[in-house]
């Protein structure tokens, strides 16, 4: 339907810089900010979503293409199946 829902916010590669800050949204109870907070620590040690090319920012940056984002592991945009529990390959 279009809909689209922030749950958390990383800066890529910023774990070893100044800009190593992340934010996560949970809901009390649920533990669903669990699997955000994973996916947004994997960008801030570089990992770009499943499925996306190379940062150019970052040097010798290899990108995820060989990783499709319908495999739906933690570095998935979306992440519904059994693979939200694991990174891919590319991660």
């Amino acid at each position: 339907d279009g809909s689209y829902y922030l749950l958390g916010y990383a800066f890529l590669g910023g774990a070893c810089s100044s800009m190593n800050v992340g934010m996560v949204e949970d809901s009390p109870r649920s533990f669903r900010g669990t699997f955000s907070f994973v996916h947004e620590v994997g960008h801030m040690l570089g990992s770009v979503h499943d499925g996306d090319q190379a940062d150019t920012e970052i040097k010798d940056h290899p990108g995820a293409l060989s990783c499709p984002e319908s495999d739906e592991y933690i570095m998935s945009s979306i992440s519904t199946s059994h693979n939200r529990h694991h990174f891919s390959k590319c991660s």
